[in-house]
């Protein structure tokens, strides 16, 4: 009970902790100069600086580079754009992820088939629906990616009058 009790309060000490910043710690980067996000994805990429209050985006696509000020009528597509470039770039690891797990379901159902096990029937309907589920996934995954890569090249050619 001791270890318990004594566990649950450093738990509980960490928590407060990390709750209890207030808004005199929270830093102020109205000011701030520099790089703000960069990001690239399937030979699109941006950069977003920021100098005196006033945020610049380099938005470039293979040997394509355009600089582009933020203002109040481009910002909405400015960050769609962001947000597909950012799509996108985690698009590829997901679909290369699913196509392993099929590949290692595939594999493993080859050797479980090859020793000639007495319930082949039930590792055969398990194996199917894992495939299926799989086969789910990269499907789902390659329509977002594709969807964020259109997005992209939409966005793209929206900033940079094409």
């Amino acid at each position: 009970m001791k270890k318990w009790f004594s566990f649950i309060l450093i738990c509980t000490v960490f928590l407060l902790t990390a709750c209890s910043l207030g808004a005199e710690d929270i830093i102020d980067t109205s000011n701030y100069s520099g790089i703000i996000s960069t990001e690239k994805a399937l030979g699109y990429e941006y950069t977003v600086t920021r100098e005196n209050n006033i945020d610049t985006w380099v938005v470039r696509h293979k040997e394509n580079i355009n600089i582009i000020e933020e203002t109040d009528e481009n910002k909405e597509d400015l960050q769609h754009f962001m947000y597909a470039v950012v799509d996108t770039h985690y698009g590829i690891p997901s679909l290369i992820i699913w196509i392993t797990y099929l590949l290692f379901i595939v594999v493993l159902s080859y050797f479980l088939f090859k020793k000639g096990r007495k319930n082949v029937k039930y590792y055969a309907v398990i194996i199917l629906f894992f495939m299926a589920i799989s086969m789910y996934l990269i499907v789902d995954a390659f329509l977002e990616l594709t969807t964020a890569y259109q997005s992209v090249k939409l966005y793209y050619y929206k900033l940079t009058n094409y």
